[in-house]
């Protein structure tokens, strides 16, 4: 199953023991996993950034400057910490799909919304919710000049 962690030191043991043991198992069995990372510069306290590696030791050192190859849009905003960890992923390319769907959040929910007809149907039931709450305010409206010819 999928986890996420980072954090704390007895679940990173873990993690370091999934990754080692997969090293040796076929590519389809291999450790994969999406990261978020959090700049600690005082200048960049709300930047993010996700990702995905096979190597989350590795990866975080590359983010910092400390080897090379670290992506480069994150450059700018170093120093990174990792502060969640999702693995589990059956396949790479579901890893893949994980990072991109968690980088895009509105077009991922969109784009399944469009394939399943789900937004169409979900947008339907919205409309429907907006007249029965614009039927109540009426009803509302109604008992409110119903007590104010009582008052007269």
């Amino acid at each position: 199953s999928t986890q996420s962690t980072w954090e704390n030191p007895s679940k990173q043991k873990e993690v370091q023991r999934e990754m080692e043991q997969s090293r040796n198992l076929p590519l389809r069995r291999r450790f994969y996993s999406c990261y978020l990372l959090v700049s600690i510069n005082p200048q960049f306290k709300s930047s993010t950034y996700i990702g995905f590696t096979m190597n989350p030791q590795r990866r975080i050192r590359q983010h910092n400057g400390e080897i090379v190859s670290g992506a480069s849009t994150t450059k700018k905003r170093r120093p990174w910490q990792m502060v969640m960890l999702v693995h589990g992923f059956p396949s790479k390319v579901a890893a893949l799909q994980f990072e991109w769907a968690w980088q895009h959040p509105k077009e991922s929910r969109t784009v399944r919304a469009t394939k399943s007809g789900f937004g169409e149907r979900e947008r339907e039931r919205e409309r429907e919710r907006e007249r029965e709450r614009e039927r109540e305010r009426e009803r509302e409206r109604e008992r409110e000049r119903e007590r104010e010819r009582e008052r007269e």
